[in-house]
């Protein structure tokens, strides 16, 4: 469970970053 406590978050900072880049 911690473990997706950890991911989770990466995850939604790699889709921002992502998003950021396709509307760069």
């Amino acid at each position: 469970m911690s473990y997706s406590c950890i991911i989770y978050p990466v995850y939604i900072v790699f889709v921002f970053v992502s998003a950021k880049w396709v509307f760069l």
